[in-house]
């Protein structure tokens, strides 16, 4: 929230639109980059969530200034999201690079002992 007021000198309801437009986003790629397998239950629940979000926007069209939307507007939350997303991400990456988990340790060891006896 406070990023989107720093950076847009919109009113103060186009910034909470963003900045929860945002917050919605990154929390939906917090859950697709922790899955260890991306089964097509997954895949539903996350555009069931995504389409909820824009109905409820649609119905609620008092308390969002829809005239407002447009692709400023969704390069506005394509930034935050990318802003506040990608760092705790490539952070995550790095840290199971140099340390990874007991269960990455045993399947890169299964893996190398697979490649091993070929």
């Amino acid at each position: 929230m406070f990023g989107g007021l720093l950076l847009f000198k919109d009113s103060f309801v186009n910034i909470i639109m963003i900045s929860f437009s945002a917050l919605i986003c990154v929390e939906l790629l917090n859950i697709t980059t922790s899955l260890h397998k991306f089964r097509l239950k997954m895949l539903i629940s996350i555009l069931g969530s995504l389409a909820v979000y824009v109905v409820s926007i649609l119905l609620l069209h008092s308390y969002f200034n829809l005239s407002k939307v447009d692709g400023k507007f969704l390069a506005k939350i394509l930034m935050m999201t990318v802003i506040a997303w990608l760092p705790i991400h490539g952070v995550d990456k790095i840290m199971n690079c140099i340390d990874p988990s007991s269960a990455q340790k045993v399947v890169s060891g299964v893996k190398k002992v697979r490649i091993d006896m070929q």
